[in-house]
């Protein structure tokens, strides 16, 4: 093998492996000098995205902590949506759950309305959209919480003109259930959010209503990761 193929290869293998892992960063979210403390044993791994490569790997693996100066690695495949404590030097890279052109971010610290689109918005994202049953089963399936689950839309400021905030777009699909028998949405006290809640008589069944956008909720956030034709603005 002469000198020049092996400098050509030399070049090429590590931005082909470079270019495979990179196409992944956008499943995970990075909070700096946070992590969530698990006993899994540590890996020494050469970057933050080799560590999000590590937990790919691992299909139970929801989030990784990794530490720039130790380069440790810790996968967690437990505590997924506990919240993250202060710990410097540390990353905390929370995996995201893929959905054709999104990924989609499911957390348990309770925001109101406001504060969950503005937490999204802090990772380049926003609450989540749906556009059709398909999309609107899969988000359900994120999470078992019963009752009060925040997504994208709102009918401010005009009462019963519900659409999605980011982007400003009528809601072409919905599926409104009832609460206590009565059917949603209902604005009883100037409730103009959306929200997931278990509205069948068993409380077996997420649906949608609305609910008062100061109320403190679990949300969904969601992220494009393939601008393609059927992909809404960002805004």
């Amino acid at each position: 093998m002469n000198r020049t193929f092996m400098l050509i290869l030399t070049f090429l293998v590590p931005c082909t492996l470079f270019s495979v892992n990179a196409k992944n960063v956008g499943g995970f979210i990075t909070e700096r000098n946070k992590r969530i403390s698990v006993k899994t044993p540590a890996k020494i791994v050469h970057s933050k995205l080799a560590c999000t490569a590590l937990c790919l790997q691992n299909s139970g693996c929801c989030f990784a902590n990794y530490n720039l100066l130790t380069k440790e690695c810790i996968l967690g495949n437990r505590r997924c949506h506990d919240n993250t404590e202060s710990a410097t030097g540390w990353l905390f890279l929370k995996r995201g759950t893929n959905y054709k052109n999104k990924v989609f971010f499911y957390f348990e610290n309770t925001l109101d309305w406001y504060d969950a689109q503005s937490y999204c918005k802090r990772f380049g994202m926003r609450l989540a959209t749906i556009s059709n049953t398909d999309e609107d089963q899969f988000v359900k399936s994120l999470t078992k919480r019963s009752n009060g689950v925040w997504l994208g839309g709102s009918d401010m400021p005009n009462e019963g003109d519900w659409h999605w905030n980011k982007p400003n777009l009528p809601l072409v699909f919905t599926n409104w259930g009832r609460s206590a028998l009565i059917k949603q949405p209902d604005n009883i006290f100037n409730q103009d959010c959306l929200t997931y809640w278990r509205c069948d008589p068993l409380e077996t069944n997420y649906q949608w209503a609305d609910a008062s956008c100061g109320s403190s909720f679990y949300f969904i956030c969601e992220r494009i990761v393939r601008v393609d034709s059927e992909t809404w603005p960002i805004e």
